[in-house]
């Protein structure tokens, strides 16, 4: 995680201006990196393969740090 760090915290910048209702898109593109956009408009790039693998990791692995939002964002949640 300590090789992460910065980038991790160049990241969560990239999410200043975020309100209810934004539409996020993150898109890993091999040898660039994961870039973020929040309403069509891209905010940035994080370098590496490795920190898109922590960042799937965190959100999507067998520990996600929310186990609902794991749910909704691969279409298994049982929402109504």
């Amino acid at each position: 995680m300590q090789s992460l760090q910065q980038r991790l915290n160049d990241f969560n910048h990239l999410f200043r201006t975020v309100a209810r209702g934004d539409v996020i898109v993150l898109d890993y593109v091999p040898g660039k990196g994961t870039s973020v956009s929040i309403n069509n408009e891209l905010q940035g790039t994080v370098p590496g393969h490795d920190f898109n693998q922590a960042l799937l990791k965190v959100w999507l692995g067998d520990e996600p740090a929310d186990d609902d939002l794991k749910e909704a964002m691969l279409g298994t949640s049982q929402a109504e």
